[in-house]
């Protein structure tokens, strides 16, 4: 998991990111898995740094949660900065979407 200070992880983001971690590390392709934590780790920094750089995404209503694609890789890291900036999804960009809002509801504070 990407080791930023003032970044929270949501639970099942941090199981997401383990996932897709391993499956990219069953790939015949060395070093794909750690240049995917290197580009969420990258993604994450900036958004730390520029929350409102992601898009909104989510509810109509809701402008809180946010998503910033990462490059090379078919994800979104899905966002909210309402207090601190926690981390709600590692989602990948033609999956399911929007499940994870609920998740959103989680982080009232």
């Amino acid at each position: 998991m990407p080791d930023l200070e003032g970044v929270e992880f949501h639970p099942e983001a941090v199981l997401e990111l383990e996932e897709a971690l391993y499956w990219y590390d069953q790939q015949d392709v060395p070093g794909l898995a750690l240049r995917f934590a290197q580009e969420v780790q990258r993604v994450v920094h900036l958004i730390s740094e520029h929350p409102e750089i992601g898009r909104r995404w989510g509810l109509e209503d809701d402008e809180d949660v946010r998503r910033f694609p990462t490059s090379d890789f078919p994800f979104h890291v899905v966002y909210t900065a309402r207090v601190r900036l926690v981390v709600l999804a590692i989602a990948h960009q033609r999956r399911r979407p929007v499940y994870w809002l609920h998740r959103a509801d989680d982080d009232q504070g």
